[in-house]
């Protein structure tokens, strides 16, 4: 913890460049990012940061995420 305590690391930024990889090869709803970031030990506020400045397109992610589950199992409309 002594080194991550004192490298004078921008963890609002570090969150934000974790949320720009995750949507390069997962599709993520806002909500969820924000929980994956947290999952990896970011702060709420920090997950915050990097889900509302990844300039992500939430509606693209959601076309991604319903193409990937239709790739994996059948699903009505409903």
């Amino acid at each position: 913890m002594y080194a991550v305590d004192n490298c004078d690391a921008d963890w609002n930024e570090q969150a934000l460049k974790s949320a720009k990889n995750y949507l390069n090869f997962s599709a993520f709803s806002y909500d969820g990012l924000i929980k994956q970031l947290e999952f990896e030990k970011f702060t709420s506020e920090q997950a915050k940061y990097g889900a509302d400045n990844c300039n992500a397109d939430w509606n693209e992610q959601a076309v991604k995420a319903a193409k990937n589950y239709l790739d994996l199992m059948s699903f009505s409309r409903e």
